[in-house]
Parts: structure tokens; C-alpha cells; sequence
């Protein structure tokens, strides 16, 4: 997983679904993204995807 590029995916209603832009995995299970746009909702989903 080190070293792969992911894209995450952002919604506020597990129905429609935006690319928020990419991720990477520094090693083992963690993943850094930095979601400039989490305070324009209440609510908010993230999935990761792999390339």
C-alpha cells in the first residue's frame, strides 16, 4: 500500500458522490487528505479509492 495514490470521495448523503481530490498511504493502514471544504456541510461521507 506505501507509496499508492487513492482518490477520495466526499457526500452528504451516501447517495451522490464528489471527487474531493487525492490521498496517499504513508504505510500501513493510514491515509492523509486534508479536506479543505469538511466546515460547508453539517454532515459529510468519505470514501477512498484505489487506483
Amino acid at each position: 500500500m506505501n507509496g499508492l495514490g487513492y482518490t477520495v470521495l466526499g457526500s452528504t448523503n451516501l447517495t451522490n458522490w464528489t471527487v474531493l481530490g487525492p490521498a496517499t498511504s504513508p504505510g500501513g493502514n493510514a491515509f492523509e487528505f486534508t479536506a479543505t471544504t469538511a466546515t460547508n456541510s453539517s454532515l459529510r461521507f468519505y470514501q477512498f479509492r484505489s487506483p
